[in-house]
């Protein structure tokens, strides 16, 4: 058997030390890894050390003073404690001691916080070394005695698939190391219940003003800790879905909704076009719970104003397996504290924020102090503000002193800031960080300054590199190929002075095709940007014309689309799109929003389907009238979208509305009339007025008939209306010679619909079997569930309606020992997909 190993880990500071003690160990019997190389010059953790890690069983953290500060320190000891926490009945002081090197308890106690919470109670002081060595030896004997394992083999460095945004480690990250220990417990609080207390659901929040690294501390805590979720680490971005001056519950909805759609399509769930959000977290919920693996869930960047308006609203956000999958949330704003752990951030300490700079400056850094620290002083350890300072400074090869000189300068001539600026920043630095900003930006050629012009007129979302290119092509006449050179010199020019960030594509994402790429601009750059009335000159507004025109194109194309990926895959378009409508005052936007209402519609959000309608509604009433043929047109789809939330009253009256009126103003547009009334009858059935409905479709039918050929689609749908009817008002006999008719038109059309002549077959079978023609109604029931398995697979809603339907027939009517391979069979498939099975539950399928 292999001889258990101790893996020491301690500060480059106390090399002198952990040396004395990896001697006393060694002479003690022990088997000791020691790496000896001063890893905190280099930018990554060596293999050398990785493998240390994971062949050894046991770790000695020698803590001192300055061990929470260092990012190598920290994944070492997050390393370990996620192996023994891991192991069956592990706890993490089974597999780590540690070793104060400082006299007494309390010198360094602030220190000690920054330890995980189980670790913080089982210290061993310095001159008590032979109890730690025989503690030790203590646990390796029960180490081995249980078989053994390794720190890797308990898991250390296992893989945790990310879905949602992809996410980056950063060597600009500094500073905030000893948060992730405080982020860690809190998010595992009921993991630990007799240690915590806490029962409720794990929620951890991060606070802060914008550009301090709330979201880097995310991303770093994921990477650092994404061995103990297993089960997968989903990211959220919620920043810009709600504004507070112009509150809108429906666009907050669709954006939380899109957002699980996205992460829901990258974990390998199935959705239907039109899901809605409720059905997207039950899926997801039932997916994380059959895995059975601990998740992170991460909800970045809550918008303001949210406490006010829509405070339950909030959690929908939130995980919806909170038992498992503990919730990361970021914010700006402070009026959240109570909705879990709170943990607000500050601006960068004086030494993360010279580290910050060194990793622009390098050596340069250290004959340059004091002015570093003068610059530190007047951006106000502001992470984000130097961070482009520093970058600006390497990149033009100047001095500090030159910088600061310019800066002095430009400061002066700037007379007031933004309050959204001031908010957003310390107090008495949004001078300096605004003109520090601009510096950089004013260095930008044109070309470069586009896209950053652009990001301040659309929403916070990533926006595509392509659509960036389209824009340029279609605003400046460019060939496709010189537009797609354009738009990538423009991106690499605000992505060197760190203006932009870039989000490269997954490597298995399927919705992916074309190796996209995707870039945002922080919001503070955004705002300086707007501040600088670079948003709303005239090459500003010809790029968000041209936007508009091009965003309309695009969600125009997939309005109609079930294609699941094609749709995901204009996520980022649509929610560009809701931004740019937000204020009508063009036509291109009216048509813009025009589509959207069309797209909201046909995706299941009928909601904000009826908010958009009711805007153009209004806009064309104010312009043509009432009773122009437009206006009309936009009463009937808002009728539409109220009937899908179902409000048929309100639909009822807007549809009357516009019959009358196009009977009136237009008796010569037959189609629109038979339209309308068509759509009022579908209302009047779901309001059970079912003769007037009849009376209703029959005129359609007699018309639709003067009209069009026998086999025109519309004499079809027609006559599959009224069928409808006459089946609910109990007239089978006329029903069947219906359906019939639909069913021998629809097959004999060139171009068959299949779904829809198994639709009709299915309908007919119900007919049959109220008719008490009931080996008709089995057998094409039978031909029917057969058709759904071939087009739709054995696992549709479709077809397991149909196999229900099948069972139930045959059981009724005394072939209940033939319906035993179809019942055995459904609950096999029910058993696959929970899902459905609630759907059953609720006798949903057995209608």
């Amino acid at each position: 058997m292999i001889k258990p190993q101790l893996f020491i880990s301690y500060r480059h500071s106390q090399e002198i030390k952990a040396q004395d003690l990896e001697q006393q160990l060694e002479e003690a019997g022990f088997n000791v890894f020691l790496d000896q190389s001063n890893i905190e010059t280099t930018d990554s953790i060596s293999d050398e050390v990785k493998e240390g890690l994971s062949s050894s069983h046991v770790m000695l953290v020698l803590f001192s003073n300055d061990y929470p500060e260092s990012r190598f320190c920290q994944f070492e000891l997050t390393t370990a404690y996620i192996a023994a926490f891991n192991e069956l009945n592990g706890a993490p002081n089974k597999r780590i001691f540690v070793l104060n090197l400082d006299e007494g308890k309390d010198k360094n106690s602030k220190a000690l916080e920054k330890l995980p919470i189980e670790l913080q109670g089982a210290l061993h002081l310095p001159g008590d070394h032979q109890s730690l060595i025989e503690a030790i030896r203590t646990q390796m004997d029960i180490i081995t005695h249980q078989g053994n394992k390794t720190l890797g083999e308990l898991g250390a460095f296992q893989f945790a698939p990310g879905y949602g945004r992809r996410i980056h480690s950063s060597p600009r990250f500094v500073g905030r190391e000893a948060y992730f220990w405080q982020l860690h417990s809190a998010l595992q609080q009921t993991q630990n219940p007799m240690i915590t207390g806490q029962t409720n659901p794990d929620l951890a929040e991060v606070s802060g003003m914008g550009g301090i690294g709330k979201t880097l501390l995310a991303e770093e805590y994921a990477l650092r800790f994404a061995a103990a979720y297993p089960g997968g680490i989903f990211w959220l971005d919620a920043y810009g879905s709600f504004d507070p001056k112009a509150p809108d519950i429906e666009t907050f909805k669709a954006a939380c909704t899109e957002q699980y759609r996205k992460v829901a399509a990258e974990y390998g769930l199935q959705l239907a076009h039109d899901a809605d959000l409720p059905a997207i977290q039950y899926q997801i919920q039932q997916k994380i719970k059959q895995q059975g693996q601990r998740c992170l869930w991460i909800v970045d960047d809550i918008p303001s104003g949210l406490a006010k308006h829509l405070n339950n609203e909030i959690k929908t956000w939130f995980s919806p397996c909170p038992e498992l999958a503990p919730t990361l949330v970021t914010t700006r704003s402070r009026e959240y504290s109570t909705i879990g752990k709170d943990l607000p951030l500050d601006v960068l300490d004086h030494e993360a924020a010279r580290q910050l700079l060194r990793h622009h400056l390098k050596e340069k850094l250290d004959h340059q102090n004091s002015e570093a620290d003068q610059l530190i002083e007047k951006l106000g350890h502001h992470s984000l503000a130097l961070d482009i300072a520093g970058t600006a400074i390497a990149e033009y090869q100047q001095s500090i002193a030159e910088y600061l000189e310019e800066l002095d300068e430009d400061i002066a001539e700037l007379i007031d800031v933004p309050d959204e600026i001031v908010a957003a920043v310390p107090t008495g630095c949004e001078k300096s960080i605004v003109r520090s900003l601009q510096k950089s930006i004013l260095k930008l050629s044109d070309n470069s300054l586009d896209f950053l012009r652009l990001a301040a007129n659309l929403a916070p979302a990533p926006i595509k590199q392509s659509l960036f290119a389209e824009i340029l092509k279609v605003t400046d006449e460019l060939s496709a190929s010189k537009a797609r050179k354009q738009a990538k010199l423009s991106l690499l020019g605000c992505k060197q002075l760190n203006l932009s960030k870039q989000f490269e594509p997954k490597e298995d994402d399927e919705s992916n095709q074309t190796d996209e790429r995707f870039w945002s601009v922080h919001a503070l750059v955004s705002e300086v940007i707007r501040f600088m009335d670079e948003s709303e000159n005239e090459r500003s507004l010809a790029l968000k014309t041209t936007a508009i025109i091009v965003l309309t194109r695009v969600i125009k194309v997939m309005t109609h689309g079930t294609d699941y990926q094609s749709i995901q895959a204009i996520s980022s378009e649509i929610e560009h799109s809701r931004y740019l409508t937000q204020n009508l005052q063009s036509e291109y936007q009216k048509n813009l929003l025009i589509t959207l209402g069309e797209f909201e519609h046909h995706r299941g959000n009928p909601k904000l389907a009826i908010r958009y309608w009711q805007i153009i509604s209004n806009y064309y009433e104010e312009i043509l009238g009432k009773d122009a043929s437009e206006t009309l047109s936009c009463m009937n789809n808002l009728a539409s979208a109220y009937g899908n939330i179902g409000d048929h009253a309100k639909a009822r009256e807007l549809q009357e509305y516009v019959l009358e009126q196009r009977l009136i103003s237009s008796p010569e547009n037959e189609q629109s009339i038979l339209s309308s009334m068509n759509n009022l009858a579908s209302t009047l059935c779901h309001l059970k007025e079912l003769p007037r409905a009849r009376k209703l479709q029959e005129d359609v039918l007699d018309k639709s008939k003067a009209l069009f050929s026998d086999k025109d689609p519309k004499i079809i749908a027609a006559m599959n209306n009224l069928a409808s009817t006459l089946f609910h008002l109990g007239d089978y006999p006329e029903a069947k010679k219906l359906q019939e008719g639909v069913l021998e038109r629809l097959k004999a059309l060139p171009d068959k619909n299949y779904q829809d002549i198994l639709t009709v077959m299915n309908n007919l079978a119900y007919t049959f079997w109220f008719l008490s023609e009931w080996e008709d109604a089995i057998e094409l029931m039978i031909h029917t569930n057969r058709g759904f398995v071939h087009f739709l697979g054995k696992d549709h809603l479709k077809t397991l309606k149909s196999q229900s339907t099948l069972i139930s027939f045959m059981t009724q009517v005394g072939l209940a020992s033939k319906a035993k391979p179809l019942i055995f069979e459904l609950q096999q498939t029910l058993e696959q997909k929970p899902e459905l099975k609630q759907l059953f539950s609720t006798g949903l399928i057995l209608k």
